[in-house]
This record gives structure tokens, sequence and C-alpha cells, in this order.
């Protein structure tokens, strides 16, 4: 599973970058928003309502997750 954060700052024409925990571009705790642990972007976008933020996927970190930016999902927790 990976652990996914939602960065709070929008960027990029109005969207949040979605990074894993790993991530080198990870903002400061009080820059982000822990989304959870989830096996996919798919699994993640299941289980949050799809009207509250615009999501980007950071092509640092998420390469192998090919996230569809008009998608979106509410944050849960920091």
């Amino acid at each position: 599973m990976f652990c996914f954060y939602l960065e709070n700052r929008k960027r990029f024409g109005n969207q949040h970058v979605v990074h894993l925990k790993s991530c080198e571009l990870l903002p400061e705790k009080t820059g982000r928003t822990k989304l959870g642990f989830f096996n996919d972007f798919q699994e993640l976008h299941a289980q949050h309502d799809p009207a509250e933020a615009s999501l980007m996927a950071c092509t640092y970190c998420c390469k192998s997750f090919q996230l569809n930016t008009d998608q979106r999902i509410t944050p849960t927790e920091n």
C-alpha cells in the first residue's frame, strides 16, 4: 500500500498535486493533507467524494499512477 498526500496549495490551473509519502517534493506538514493508505489511485478515488478537489499527480513520484486531472477527491486528515 502507498501513503498519499494532497498538496494544500493549488497549482497548475487550480489543481492540487498528489504525492506519495516518500516523495522528495512533498511539502512540509503545514502544506499537505494526508489522504491515507491505498493500493493505487483508483482505490483512493473510489473512497473519497468526487466533488471536493481537482487533482494532478506529482510527475516526480507518481509516474506509475495514471491520474486523470479531471478526477476529484476529498482530503480526510493531516
